[in-house]
């Protein structure tokens, strides 16, 4: 049967004080560890009842947000990263001429090429910043 919602909040209301107002009797009033647990169950399930009802009734409602997106810039981020991939790239390769495990000549010519895919990717870079990538998910 159809409530009206003036009626349903003052109902809704009234539940809620007496709920609340039966729990804070049984906190004071009863002593054994035990007893109290079990009443405070025992008026804690209608107070829960009488809340779903009240939103089923409508008197809450979910504010309206517009959807987040969790990672904004994936197309961005995965630029950075192979930069920073490259550049973790270039500075192993220098360490592992420095101990003598690889020839400075390789070492010379593999710099150089890392260092030309570098300055490519700083052209792709500035591409893709400032675009949402289209995969983006959704919260």
């Amino acid at each position: 049967m159809p409530v009206s919602r003036s009626t349903a909040s003052s109902i809704v209301f009234a539940g809620v004080l007496v709920g609340v107002i039966l729990e804070g009797v049984v906190i004071y009033a009863v002593i054994d560890p035990a007893v109290r647990l079990a009443f405070g169950l025992v008026v804690l399930i209608p107070l829960m009842w009488l809340l779903v009802w009240g939103t089923q009734q409508g008197l809450v409602e979910e504010p309206i947000r517009a959807p987040l997106h969790k990672r904004r810039y994936l197309k961005l981020r995965a630029k950075v990263k192979q930069m920073i991939d490259e550049i973790t790239r270039l500075h192993w390769t220098v360490v592992d001429a420095k101990r003598g495990i690889r020839d400075r000549d390789e070492v010379i010519k593999e710099a150089d090429a890392i260092e030309q895919r570098l300055h490519h990717m700083i052209g792709e870079v500035r591409r893709s910043a400032g675009h949402i990538s289209p995969n983006d998910e959704w919260e």
